[in-house]
């Protein structure tokens, strides 16, 4: 079963367009269905990023290859670290 997550986030001043870049590398995962990221109209810092993933399986795989460091170094891009809704279709 298929699996959407989606972050809502606010980059740190200044590091938005690494940001945007660094979700490129999500791209290439394998099971990811499609990513799309939208900045606010108003806001350019504030971000949404919705992920279709092919299973819940290849979302945790994703997220597991990540090493502690690498983590903490993409959680420090933000004001807050970003809490993902994850949702699987209702119909």
């Amino acid at each position: 079963m298929s699996l959407t997550v989606i972050y809502n986030f606010n980059t740190k001043p200044g590091l938005r367009d690494q940001v945007i870049q660094a979700f490129n590398i999500v791209k290439g995962a394998a099971g990811l269905n499609s990513l799309e990221l939208y900045k606010d109209k108003e806001n350019a810092d504030k971000l949404v990023c919705v992920e279709n993933w092919a299973s819940e399986k290849h979302h945790d795989t994703f997220i597991g290859s990540f090493t502690p460091e690498q983590a903490a170094t993409a959680e420090s891009m933000f004001t807050e670290k970003p809490q993902p809704g994850i949702y699987s279709m209702a119909v």
